[in-house]
């Protein structure tokens, strides 16, 4: 009963750290992908880095902010980093920002802000171009904005990845309906139920906490909506 409270502790909290205002889309041309996150509002001192991990045909963007809140106000940014060289096929993006302790926040915080899903393709070509709004941060920049599909079902790659003691599941709902999100080890033995409910179409977040009992290795998540299906693994190291 207390890992059902700390699990719905965790998926209430995540759920509610979606980004209110940050816009997520990809410009491509060729085999670069530029991944954009505009009208980001941050500390006016903040200077950002991005890591990019690649599993497959997912890809998780992370952005840090390494100065930390100095100044007493926000601006808007606009965040962007490139991919070069992916080869063509469907991909899914999922976008995250970390505030850490060692950055003078007061404690480690990683937010999840979007995900998209996007094809790359030998023949793509530019959308029309549309101008980024303006920011007394930074001058205004010319970017090209392909929207993401909603009418999609999507369960990502979880952050980080491997994990200990705990991670990051997102996924997408094209249409609401009973969901359920379950961990497995590798005999196929149930270890948890992160979701188990009726859940309204859009983007979700759980956090999962192995709370140190269990063995360190390969698991399984799986997540079923109607007749949609998908499983991905996970790396717990103890």
């Amino acid at each position: 009963m207390k890992m059902f409270f700390l699990f719905s502790f965790l998926f209430l909290v995540w759920s509610d750290s979606f980004a209110k205002n940050d816009s997520v889309f990809v410009k491509i041309q060729a085999d670069t992908v530029q991944i954009w996150n505009t009208d980001v509002s941050a500390n006016c001192a903040s200077r950002f880095s991005f890591s990019t991990e690649i599993t497959g045909n997912s890809i998780v963007v992370t952005e840090c902010d390494t100065i930390g809140p100095l100044a007493n106000c926000n601006c808007i940014y606009d965040l962007h980093s490139s991919l070069t060289g992916l080869p063509a096929g469907n991909y899914s993006i999922a976008v995250y920002r970390q505030e850490l302790k060692k950055y003078f926040y007061s404690h480690d915080t990683t937010i999840f802000i979007d995900s998209l899903t996007f094809t790359l393709s030998s023949s793509s070509t530019l959308p029309k171009e549309i101008q980024s709004n303006q920011s007394a941060c930074h001058t205004a920049t010319s970017i090209d904005k392909e929207e993401a599909n909603p009418e999609t079902f999507l369960l990502l790659s979880n952050y980080p990845n491997p994990f200990n003691p705990s991670t990051t599941i997102t996924y997408q709902l094209a249409v609401g309906g009973f969901v359920t999100l379950k961990v497995y080890d590798v005999l196929g033995n149930e270890i948890s139920t992160l979701v188990n409910g009726e859940q309204k179409p859009g983007k979700y977040a759980v956090g999962f906490d192995t709370v140190n009992k269990l063995s360190g290795g390969i698991y399984y998540y799986r997540l079923q909506s109607g007749s949609f299906t998908e499983t991905r693994g996970m790396i717990y190291l103890k």
